[in-house]
């Protein structure tokens, strides 16, 4: 007989020894299987969190360092928070800019300068409401301008009024990097788009936007409004001045829409004016952002006044990194060879990345060693079982080879048999692997956060922007967020089936020769002799 035929005699012969055995294969298949997935689940997350939270550092300007300014802090009021006067320190320019592009390691930028607040109008779009609006409707207001309150202008001004944000490449936005924004729909803003813009959902939903819907800039009378005329504005001066352009409007397509992230959010809280509110934050391209600013540039000196704005001296550069376990190296890198980088205020999401990662890789470690014991301990009871067996085995090995099969004849035989139940064995663990996988993801990933220090990693580091300059615009507080997912992603892969059908396959074999080996040594004459 040959060997195929031979094997499946003896499986519908022994069909009782062959149901024990493949009930053993098929606990260490589906023992293997779950610990399969949720490693893999875990890997699946940590290469989705890299992509979405690229590891990535960013430069700003330090402003809450006095000796980078001409002038002391000059109003006890923001004794604690700014500094009043002109920036002297170092700037990030071009060539600051090209160089650090050019070192190993860095893979790509973005540039970043906030529009001036109070220039740049809103058309036909109404802003998430804030205090400015709550003022509004209570008459809670001071009548009189400056420290001590607002006068009706200001909070006109402010219900219509939001931040500008130029970038060239949106994905490496800091409140996308440190996972305070997430993009829901859409794309990212690069260097090449001209009249795009991305907006929150909050704010498309208050309009009704959609993607490719079109948005309204403009550049109004208001602009033009001096401190003469600006506390005698009623709100009908207001409505008239912000209808009338100067320049524009300039239609922006919304080309991307994001959620923000944050635990305590504006609308939440309502403690934020509407041009501060992360909910009212508006991206636009770099290309149309220098257009709208060179316009109101132009409108400045033609009214005889003087604005600064150089579009090569950026608020903010960030950059990407191949791999997160690089950024330090880079940092220091870059730091030796430009020492007046120190200078700077420096930023990184590492600490979103690491923190949001360390569960996941806990759990991938500890489902790994899981892995190798099931397959070891998988070894060890199907030697056993075999064993057990063995001696009914040696006295049929001993009457084939009398009637001429060879040895490696019948460790094919033995073989074929195991394999076939090991295959039947991985079919059938299928549905109770990811039934096991399910059931113990929730319990090991809140596991995972304790074990691996995660809550000490979220408080290492505080990235906080501080309040404002007399030249910059406020910006939100930003902390580390855990971003671990709740769920896995465990799918079921056809390259994950393979690899345990070769792991199956590989533990019946090595357990099939060790449990035969003392009858494989013995020549046929002393098999014989033993047997009788």
């Amino acid at each position: 007989m040959q060997a195929f035929a031979r094997a499946k005699l003896h499986l519908e012969r022994k069909w009782k020894k062959s149901l024990i055995l493949l009930l053993v294969l098929t606990v260490i298949s589906t023992l293997l299987l779950s610990t399969m997935l949720l490693a893999g689940g875990a890997s699946a997350d940590i290469d989705d969190l890299q992509l979405r939270l690229m590891a990535s550092f960013a430069l700003q300007k330090d402003t809450t360092n006095a000796d980078l300014y001409h002038n002391e802090v000059i109003d006890a009021l923001y004794e604690t928070h700014s500094m009043a006067g002109y920036y002297s320190g170092p700037v990030l320019d071009e060539e600051l800019l090209s160089y650090v592009e050019s070192v190993d390691g860095v893979s790509f930028s973005n540039w970043e300068k906030e529009l001036y607040l109070n220039s740049f109008r809103l058309f036909d779009t109404t802003l998430v409401p804030g205090t400015n609006a709550r003022d509004i409707a209570s008459g809670d207001y001071a009548a009189s301008r400056g420290l001590g309150g607002l006068t009706l202008a200001d909070l006109l001004s402010g219900t219509q009024s939001t931040t500008f944000s130029m970038n060239t490449n949106t994905a490496l936005n800091r409140y996308f990097t440190s996972g305070q924004f997430s993009l829901v729909q859409g794309r990212h803003l690069t260097d090449e788009d001209t009249f795009c813009v991305m907006i929150s959902r909050d704010l498309a939903e208050q309009n009704g936007y959609v993607l490719g819907d079109t948005i309204p800039i403009a550049i109004t009378q208001w602009e033009a409004v001096i401190d003469e005329q600006y506390e005698s504005l009623t709100e009908q001066d207001y409505d008239r001045l912000s209808h009338e352009f100067l320049y524009g409007p300039y239609d922006l397509q919304i080309v991307g829409i994001y959620d923000v992230m944050l635990e305590a959010r504006a609308t939440d809280h309502g403690m934020e004016a509407e041009v501060f509110m992360p909910e009212n934050q508006l991206l636009i391209d770099w290309n149309t952002g220098l257009l709208m600013q060179e316009d109101r540039v132009d409108f400045v000196r033609s009214q005889g006044g003087t604005i600064l704005f150089d579009p090569l001296y950026f608020e903010q550069m960030a950059f990407s990194v191949d791999d997160p376990n690089v950024l330090q190296d880079v940092m220091e890198q870059i730091k030796s060879d430009r020492p007046e980088t120190e200078l700077f205020s420096w930023q990184t999401n590492a600490g979103t990345y690491t923190a949001s990662t360390a569960p996941l890789s806990w759990m991938r470690k500890l489902m790994l060693i899981a892995s190798a014991i099931v397959i070891l301990s998988g070894i060890l009871i199907l030697c056993l079982v075999i064993a057990l067996w063995n001696r009914a085995r040696r006295r049929e090995a001993a009457v084939c080879i009398a009637i001429g099969v060879t040895k490696w004849g019948m460790l094919a035989q033995f073989l074929i048999e195991g394999f076939a139940l090991a295959m039947c064995a991985v079919f059938l663990s299928i549905l109770p692997s990811m039934g096991i996988s399910s059931l113990m993801e929730e319990n090991l990933l809140s596991q995972a956060s304790l074990y691996s220090g995660q809550e000490e990693l979220l408080q290492e580091d505080y990235n906080r922007y501080d309040y404002v300059t007399s030249f910059d615009t406020w910006k939100m507080f930003t902390t580390y967020r855990n971003m671990t997912p709740e769920d896995l992603s465990m799918d079921l892969t056809a390259q994950t089936l393979g690899i345990l059908t070769c792991m199956m396959l590989l533990a019946t074999f090595v357990s099939i020769v060790l449990a035969n080996f003392n009858t494989w040594r013995l020549r046929p004459k002393e098999l014989l002799t033993q047997i009788q």
